[in-house]
């Protein structure tokens, strides 16, 4: 089976630590931060049907991240006020094609997962391709210049064109022959 599922509106929670922001002591300041890819990545992990996740290849479950983030400050909190263009690049070439189809063809994409199910006899592949996060929050409280990010909200713009792109194979077994 291939498949390709287009995310649009899709709302992903994810624990990141944003560093290096300033508060600022105005009343409220409107900024616009750069993320530096050299300094920002994400490694993905999961499982399907209670099985983990693993690379494709090596790094191909880690990439790094460029792209800004929209913020308002107050001399005591941030927020972060969505439409941020927060992009993944590309690590590599994965499996499947874009599309889903092509098996076991490769094509760049920005992660590659594998799983194995149910004693290795089903095979999924995947690879998330272009993806595109904005984040939103209400006003977090800054102290010593950090704060908790518990209530950011990561999600899909909904003009995005990321994907993930996966196929699953099965392991082919001979009927048994009795004699």
């Amino acid at each position: 089976m291939n498949v390709n599922v287009s995310c649009s509106r899709l709302v992903a929670r994810l624990a990141v630590g944003l560093s290096s922001l300033a508060v600022g002591l105005f009343p409220a300041v409107a900024d616009v931060f750069t993320i530096d890819p050299s300094q920002s990545s994400l490694t993905v992990s999961g499982s399907i049907l209670g099985n983990p996740f693993s690379p494709q290849g090596a790094g191909s479950m880690t990439t790094t991240y460029g792209g800004t983030i929209q913020a308002a400050q107050t001399a005591g909190t941030i927020q972060f006020t969505g439409l941020s263009l927060i992009t993944a690049n590309t690590n590599g070439s994965w499996t499947p094609l874009a599309g889903g189809g092509g098996y076991p063809g490769v094509a760049a994409a920005d992660y590659g997962a594998t799983a194995s199910l149910y004693g290795g006899f089903v095979t999924v592949v995947a690879a998330f391709r272009s993806l595109l996060f904005d984040v939103t929050s209400p006003a977090i409280t800054v102290t010593g210049g950090q704060f908790y990010p518990g209530s950011l909200m990561f999600l899909f713009p909904s003009n995005t064109t990321s994907t993930l792109d996966y196929t699953t194979s099965a392991l082919a077994v001979a009927p048994a022959h009795c004699f």
